[in-house]
């Protein structure tokens, strides 16, 4: 029962009415968001937030005033049913959107009352008196714009959020301990929940040390921290590598080529095609830019998998373009995403290197360990500068 969440069943004119409110502002809440969430915005995804998480980690381990970067991936309960309503209009007033689409918000959060049925049975309307409702076409967007004041206690740390999902890095430098560290940015949160009429979800915070090599955690926190941390779909490890990441991938993929088996008895090659796509090749790319940088032995277990689905698919000796190498393909997305970057109304431009001075290359900034040169900024920026010889 405490996994239920309410969802709205709102009118359907309810809804285009808030098509067409939120039409009006669009623009200006996206603005109000902050450029640490990559939530509920165009030309935005999950894979930015990998890439900025992964750029941010590799950056400070090359550094010598950094022994290692403490990841802390933060979770709320229920953060939309939870959010105080006065703790909203009070943020949304601060803000420079028009007054009269905030006196319409607070309008529309009053008064609004909620029941459950069941069949025939139905209970109580009782008044819901916190929270966005779930469902609603502007919920989400005014759930961001509260999210904007989350912010690390740490000045030299990042902040990726995704809706309510957060991800905080902080550089651990040779006078910092990891447990005072974790303490104050995790009190820091909690603080700012209660502010904010939110829970923070002590059992799934998680905590995770990537530190250089011969910089350990020390034994007073290691019960604290984990060895891997999965955010929005892509598990991090210590070593900083995409080991952990692509096992995850090759031991669930794997187990759906029993699918394609089943149906190839009854599905022409052409279906069986769209289905791979759907189901196993669509988990395989997931983020897939982030990784445009992985070892050979990383990237040939993922090609194996396609390998083995080609075959199931198609038989022995099969020649078809149907099943691109996955190396080419991330690359592609990489390259075409490291393009997009370097538009100024990209949510992570401020990361994208400036042309060298002649205009005809992009400036390479110096990395003292082959782990950094394999991290999508770097290997694009490589890759773009060899191509441009």
């Amino acid at each position: 029962m405490k996994d239920i969440r309410p969802i709205s069943l709102l009118p359907i004119v309810g809804k285009i009415c808030e098509k067409l409110v939120l039409s009006s502002v669009k623009e200006q809440l996206i603005e109000s968001y902050g450029n640490e969430q990559f939530g509920f915005r165009p030309k935005s995804s999950t894979t930015l937030s990998h890439i900025s998480i992964h750029n941010f980690i590799t950056e400070n381990l090359d550094k010598s005033t950094v022994n290692g970067v403490l990841l802390i991936s933060l979770d709320m309960s229920r953060a939309f049913d939870s959010l105080s309503h006065e703790a909203l209009m009070k943020t949304i007033c601060s803000t420079d959107l028009p007054k009269g689409f905030i006196q319409w918000c607070a309008n529309y959060l009053q008064n609004r009352q909620q029941k459950v049925i069941i069949e025939q049975v139905s209970s109580n309307s009782i008044e819901v008196s916190s929270g966005v409702p779930q469902g609603s076409t502007l919920a989400p967007f005014l759930f961001c714009v509260q999210m904007k004041s989350a912010k690390p206690l740490r000045k030299d740390a990042l902040i990726a959020k995704y809706a309510d999902d957060i991800l905080v890095a902080v550089p651990v430098l040779p006078s910092d301990t990891i447990t005072q560290i974790l303490t104050n940015e995790v009190g820091n949160m909690k603080t700012w929940c209660n502010e904010n009429g939110l829970v923070l979800n002590a059992e799934k915070t998680k905590s995770m040390f990537v530190s250089k090599k011969g910089k350990k955690a020390s034994s007073d926190c290691t019960g604290l921290l984990s060895s891997e941390m999965k955010f929005l779909g892509v598990i991090f490890n210590q070593e900083c590598n995409w080991k952990s990441h692509v096992l995850h991938l090759a031991r669930v993929t794997s187990k759906l080529t029993y699918i394609l088996r089943e149906l190839k008895q009854f599905l022409p090659k052409q279906l069986l095609i769209r289905i791979y796509y759907a189901i196993i090749r669509s988990r395989l790319e997931y983020s897939n830019a982030v990784f445009v940088g992985m070892s050979k032995g990383e990237a040939s277990k993922l090609e194996r998998i396609q390998r083995r689905c080609h075959k199931i698919i198609c038989g022995k000796n099969c020649t078809c373009n149907a099943f691109p190498p996955l190396e080419i393909r991330r690359l592609n997305k990489a390259l075409h995403m490291f393009q997009e970057m370097r538009n100024p109304h990209n949510i992570i431009h401020h990361l994208a290197p400036p042309m060298l001075p002649h205009g005809k290359r992009l400036t390479l900034f110096p990395s003292k360990s082959q782990r950094r040169l394999n991290t999508f900024i770097p290997f694009c920026t490589q890759y773009m500068n060899a191509k441009s010889l």
